[in-house]
Protein backbone atom coordinates (compact mmCIF):
# COMPACT_ATOMS: atom_id res chain seq x y z
CA UNK A 1 0.00 0.00 0.00
CA UNK A 2 1.55 3.59 -1.10
CA UNK A 3 0.33 6.65 1.10
CA UNK A 4 1.51 10.15 0.25
CA UNK A 5 2.48 12.25 3.19
CA UNK A 6 2.05 16.13 2.03
CA UNK A 7 3.05 18.26 5.07
CA UNK A 8 0.93 21.26 5.28
CA UNK A 9 2.94 23.43 6.80
CA UNK A 10 6.68 24.78 5.64
CA UNK A 11 9.73 23.30 6.36
CA UNK A 12 12.92 25.04 7.33
CA UNK A 13 16.06 23.79 8.18
CA UNK A 14 15.49 24.55 12.18
CA UNK A 15 11.72 23.35 12.28
CA UNK A 16 11.00 20.19 14.68
CA UNK A 17 11.34 16.68 13.39
CA UNK A 18 9.37 15.17 15.96
CA UNK A 19 6.05 15.49 13.65
CA UNK A 20 7.85 14.13 10.90
CA UNK A 21 9.23 11.05 12.56
CA UNK A 22 5.34 10.57 13.94
CA UNK A 23 4.32 10.60 10.58
CA UNK A 24 7.06 8.08 9.16
CA UNK A 25 5.65 5.66 11.94
CA UNK A 26 2.31 5.68 11.21
CA UNK A 27 3.06 5.75 7.04
CA UNK A 28 3.94 1.79 7.81
CA UNK A 29 5.37 2.11 4.70
CA UNK A 30 8.14 3.98 2.26
CA UNK A 31 8.49 7.18 2.51
CA UNK A 32 10.38 9.96 0.34
CA UNK A 33 10.93 12.95 1.36
CA UNK A 34 13.37 15.94 -0.10
CA UNK A 35 13.53 19.19 1.60
CA UNK A 36 16.36 21.63 3.55
CA UNK A 37 19.23 19.96 4.22
CA UNK A 38 19.48 20.44 8.06
CA UNK A 39 16.26 18.99 8.45
CA UNK A 40 16.84 16.04 6.68
CA UNK A 41 19.90 15.22 8.71
CA UNK A 42 18.28 16.01 12.00
CA UNK A 43 15.91 13.84 10.89
CA UNK A 44 17.93 11.20 10.00
CA UNK A 45 19.83 11.64 13.04
CA UNK A 46 17.22 11.28 14.73
CA UNK A 47 16.14 7.86 13.55
CA UNK A 48 19.42 6.64 13.09
CA UNK A 49 20.53 7.12 16.77
CA UNK A 50 17.64 8.85 18.88
CA UNK A 51 20.11 12.48 19.07
CA UNK A 52 19.09 14.75 16.01
CA UNK A 53 22.08 16.78 17.01
CA UNK A 54 24.48 13.83 16.32
CA UNK A 55 25.10 14.61 12.92
CA UNK A 56 24.53 10.61 11.68
CA UNK A 57 24.49 10.90 8.46
CA UNK A 58 26.57 13.87 6.15
CA UNK A 59 24.66 15.69 3.52
CA UNK A 60 26.35 18.31 1.34
CA UNK A 61 24.49 21.07 0.76
CA UNK A 62 23.81 22.25 -3.42
CA UNK A 63 25.25 19.21 -4.70
CA UNK A 64 22.44 16.32 -4.64
CA UNK A 65 22.49 14.34 -1.36
CA UNK A 66 20.62 10.97 -1.35
CA UNK A 67 20.22 8.51 1.59
CA UNK A 68 18.15 5.56 2.36
CA UNK A 69 17.01 4.37 5.67
CA UNK A 70 15.30 1.35 6.54
CA UNK A 71 14.01 0.52 9.38
CA UNK A 72 10.96 1.06 12.08
CA UNK A 73 10.35 2.42 16.09
CA UNK A 74 14.02 2.30 17.29
CA UNK A 75 15.53 0.59 14.51
CA UNK A 76 17.52 1.79 11.42
CA UNK A 77 20.11 1.40 9.04
CA UNK A 78 21.79 3.65 6.80
CA UNK A 79 21.11 1.29 3.48
CA UNK A 80 23.23 3.59 1.44
CA UNK A 81 24.45 7.19 0.50
CA UNK A 82 24.79 9.10 -2.67
CA UNK A 83 26.57 12.11 -3.37
CA UNK A 84 26.82 14.06 -6.39
CA UNK A 85 30.95 13.78 -6.25
CA UNK A 86 30.63 10.24 -6.31
CA UNK A 87 28.86 9.93 -9.86
CA UNK A 88 31.07 9.64 -12.55
CA UNK A 89 30.77 12.23 -15.57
Amino acid sequence: MQKLLVDRDPIAGDSPVEPFVAEIAAAGGDVVMAGHFEFLQRTGSKLLCGDEAANAIGFKPGNGTVFCLEGEGDSWTVVHGLRQEHMGG
